[in-house]
């Protein structure tokens, strides 16, 4: 009987072909957030092959690349060339108040392992990547989320109690709505095996979770209660190594370098307490009609209890229209009639309503999606190992031009 051998032609011709497309479909499919910022575009009329959205690469629009930053026109206020002429015609002049942004290009990647035993059977590759790729579709929309969600600094959480005496035991302190399991965000050995900063500590390992918010580190530490937790790259980089997103943008403070007090979000309401109490419709109207001054809000974010107080409330009106018109998986609520659309998002902070203008939202791209070149086409492999790898990536940033055209309520509970 011949002794089968891999053809590594086919593989890489298979993984360039057909896998590659995989990774921004199942993106798209299931983190909704990720269009707000142009990540991703249908191609087809079906919805059911996507790319990377190309309208903002770096170098247009206004978008440059120096020193690993992405710099990004903006307008901080309003120009004084505009009011009323006299009898005799004089025009006032002004200039438009523009600035420059900057936010850090990040390396995003997928990376996936295939033993050389698959690859001496013939016709499994293909099945065996794409399975590995459907069972990261959570990881990956999840921490995509995460990242759009955050300040781009990588923390996860913070830490429940204090720990005195060292222990492998770490449990995150609880969302306010219980929503988020943040345990999720940081899968331990073997499927992956995050890395994670708690407090002052050197990195520890997650090698495994045993409950809810609650994971098991690789040495024992001890930690303070609120310490932040932090994930860190592989190689040991923590701080500003994830895209800057919208707990950045929507924000009283700097954003992309720039402190104008006319920079800001359109509105920010903290410790919001009870939706219904509080009167979370006439919350929400306020908000809107805020951010409409300078933007079109209309799409609103918010996580499943949220959603659901929201759903409630239109029952009770007899008013419960439901659309779907963002094809990314999550059922959706009108606002406003059809001037807004209510998205459920399971993976956006579980107390706070982001109210977005998806105009003023940009992924910029310095390189598009695509597979590093190994030693055998995309496979490398792996030193000392019978396995081979084979690692996507792209080059990117997300930004907002127009703050005032977003606005957010945090603090809300049901």
């Amino acid at each position: 009987m011949p002794t089968p051998s891999e053809s590594f032609s086919a593989i890489s011709a298979t993984l360039e072909k057909d896998i590659l497309d995989i990774i921004p479909y199942q993106r798209y499919q299931r983190a909704p957030i990720y269009k707000m910022f142009g990540g991703y575009e249908p191609i087809n009329d079906q919805q059911d092959i996507y790319r990377e959205n190309t309208s903002i690469s770096v170098g247009t629009r206004g978008t440059s690349m120096q020193n690993n930053n992405l710099y990004f026109d903006i307008i901080t206020g309003q120009t004084g060339g505009a009011g009323a002429m006299s009898t005799a015609l004089q025009v006032g002049y002004g200039s438009v108040p523009l600035a420059q942004g900057i936010v850090p290009l990040t390396r995003q990647y997928a990376a996936f392992t295939i033993g050389e035993d698959v690859l001496l059977t013939p016709g499994v590759v293909k099945d065996t990547f794409a399975l590995s790729i459907e069972q990261g579709i959570n990881s990956s929309a999840m921490d995509m989320s995460r990242q759009l969600y955050s300040d781009g600094t990588a923390l996860i959480g913070t830490a429940n109690a204090t720990q005195s005496t060292p222990s492998t035991t770490f449990v995150f302190a609880a969302s306010t709505n219980g929503d988020i399991d943040y345990a999720e965000f940081v899968p331990g050995t073997p499927y992956g095996g995050t890395l994670l900063q708690i407090g002052t500590n050197q990195p520890v390992q997650v090698v495994g979770t045993t409950a809810v918010n609650t994971v098991t580190l690789s040495s024992p530490i001890t930690w303070t209660a609120g310490n932040s937790v932090y994930k860190v790259t592989p190689d040991g980089v923590q701080a500003n190594v994830e895209n800057v997103g919208l707990n950045a943008i929507i924000a009283t403070g700097a954003y992309a370098g720039i402190t104008d007090p006319s920079w800001v979000a359109a509105k920010v309401t903290n410790s919001f307490g009870s939706f219904s109490a509080n009167g979370g419709g006439a919350a929400m109207n306020n908000t809107w009609i805020k951010a409409s001054r300078n933007g079109n809000p209309s799409n609103i974010f918010m996580n499943m209890t949220l959603f659901g107080a929201y759903g409630n409330g239109l029952t009770s009106l007899k008013q419960f229209n439901y659309n779907d018109p963002l094809y990314a998986g999550w059922p959706t609520l009108e606002f406003m009639g059809t001037n807004g659309t209510v998205v459920l998002d399971p993976y956006a902070p579980d107390a706070s309503i982001y109210f977005l203008s998806p105009k003023t939202m940009w992924m910029a791209y310095l390189e598009q999606i695509h597979w590093l070149p190994g030693t055998q086409g995309v496979l490398n492999r792996i030193p000392g190992s019978a396995n081979f790898e084979a690692v996507a990536t792209m080059y990117e940033a997300a930004f907002c031009n127009v703050r005032s055209a977003n606005a957010i309520i945090n603090g809300v509970t049901p």
